[in-house]
């Protein structure tokens, strides 16, 4: 009998669980999650009146190799009619802001945009592309910043304002750290393969497996992302319920784990109260979490697995009482230079009005500090408990939208380590590590946010190929 041992409950984890019930070679799937919930940052709540919260991402993308295969696990699920869909044309996908020199300022989303000099820039976007039309590729296959990379292809305000903000709000991360090979490997290959990333973006063709129907209509459709009606939660919930009715499955909850031995092609998982023999470990986990659990003879994994730092990132949801008039669009974003701990602000009533209360009128937002800059928020908000930074989300975002409608209701959330960030050398240490665990034949695979990818997609997409690297008995 041969046992495959997932640590971590989150999106990852249940991902891996739920993809190798389909394993042969697998005859026993036990999933350790150490909180009392599956799902990590995947947490929503509803109230009575309907009103909808999710307290961490706040939508999934719909485009892409990885978002076609979350529409296939939606569509595998039986979610499709529970999809709450945005398309192209949506304000909510549509337009996108950025709040600089006090003001907030549309990104350009038209050839006209491109060609009018926006607000925080000194030049058009068409002086931008021309740059990168005439850049060269890199020398050198050397790991760059997001910041250089941007700098030298598009200039320096490009990197500052735009891109500077649009980081923030995927990593809650600084583009002057943040590796783009690591980030961004997409962009990276367009400028190897095409030289220029304009002309890479409609010379490369992505093929598409559209035999999944919620794919096809997704396309067809030209949705770019989405939730569920009951928030993202719903995904966990669905996959916990496939897992935990399936046999050869077992989920322990409140069960830590505190140690793992890697010998002999085998793993022994210790928790604080028993121990399981695994063939085969997936580790979901936070890469410090790991680093403290596995041996001390496990040198190389523990010095890499250390140079994986991850953010910590401040949520509090605000809804306001009656359609406050406002801005129709996804959010705005904030460059560092216009507010280090304040990273953006998203308009969930634009983006999923469904998630609004129904029994009167109300107005929802999400607001973001902290990442990178989570140490200048606690300067500023000494006690972080929950009624200060509350009042401090409200103050900002009255500052910003100009709103003056009355609160009616708030959560606030801190999460820990939540979005880790890949620093320049990210892709030689993953490299180094995966070669190590092949060459000693250590029963591990390493997946979860810490490792190619922090977003839903990417945390799902890399559960199952890990997981299908095992679909050889």
């Amino acid at each position: 009998m041969s046992t495959a041992v997932v640590l971590g409950g989150g999106i990852s984890g249940l991902s891996a669980a739920y993809y190798l019930r389909n394993i042969p070679k697998f005859s026993k799937v036990l999933l350790l999650e150490g909180s009392k919930q599956l799902g990590g940052w995947l947490n929503t709540t509803q109230h009575s009146d309907g009103a909808t919260w999710d307290h961490g991402p706040q939508s999934i993308r719909a485009t892409g190799k990885t978002a076609y295969n979350t529409l296939t696990l939606m569509h595998d699920l039986g979610l499709e009619n529970e999809i709450l869909p945005v398309n192209a044309s949506h304000p909510g996908a549509a337009n996108r802001f950025i709040y600089y020199n006090n003001q907030i300022n549309a990104l350009p989303n038209s050839l006209l945009g491109i060609l009018k000099k926006p607000p925080f820039l000194s030049h058009s976007l068409l002086w931008s592309i021309l740059k990168d039309l005439t850049t060269k590729r890199a020398s050198a296959e050397a790991e760059e910043t997001i910041y250089d990379f941007i700098n030298r292809r598009f200039g320096s305000e490009v990197a500052d304002v735009l891109i500077n903000s649009m980081c923030r709000g995927i990593f809650a991360g600084d583009i002057r750290h943040l590796s783009l090979q690591a980030c961004f490997p997409y962009l990276h290959n367009l400028e190897k393969q095409y030289r220029s990333l304009v002309l890479g973006t409609f010379r490369d063709k992505e093929e598409v497996d559209d035999s999944c129907p919620l794919i096809k209509k997704a396309r067809a459709e030209n949705w770019r992302l989405y939730s569920l009606k009951n928030g993202l939660q719903q995904l966990v919930e669905t996959m916990e319920k496939v897992v935990s009715n399936d046999p050869k499955c077992e989920v322990k909850i409140n069960n830590p784990a505190t140690k793992i031995i890697l010998a002999s092609g085998k793993a022994k998982v210790h928790t604080k109260e028993e121990s399981f023999e695994a063939d085969h470990v997936f580790s979901a986990l936070f890469a410090g979490d790991l680093k403290g659990l596995l041996s001390e003879d496990q040198k190389l994994l523990h010095r890499n697995l250390d140079l994986i730092p991850a953010a910590d990132v401040v949520l509090v949801n605000l809804e306001f009482e009656g359609n406050v008039p406002t801005l129709k669009g996804f959010g705005h974003l904030l460059p560092s230079k216009e507010s280090r701990h304040f990273l953006g602000i998203i308009y969930n009533s634009c983006v999923f009005p469904a998630h609004d209360r129904s029994d009167s009128p109300s107005t929802r937002f999400t607001v973001m500090m902290g990442g990178s800059w989570f140490d200048r928020l606690t300067e500023i908000c000494p006690s972080m408990s929950e009624s200060s930074l509350t009042n401090l989300a409200v103050e900002t975002l009255r500052k910003q939208l100009k709103i003056s409608a009355k609160l009616s209701r708030s959560h606030v959330f801190i999460h820990k380590n939540c979005i880790p960030h890949y620093t320049v050398g990210y892709t030689s240490r993953l490299n180094e590590m995966k070669t190590y665990i092949a060459d000693h034949q250590l029963p591990l695979s390493l997946i979860g946010s810490s490792f190619e990818g922090p977003g839903i997609n990417d945390c799902i997409y890399n559960a199952k190929m890990s997981v299908l690297a095992h679909a050889t008995p």
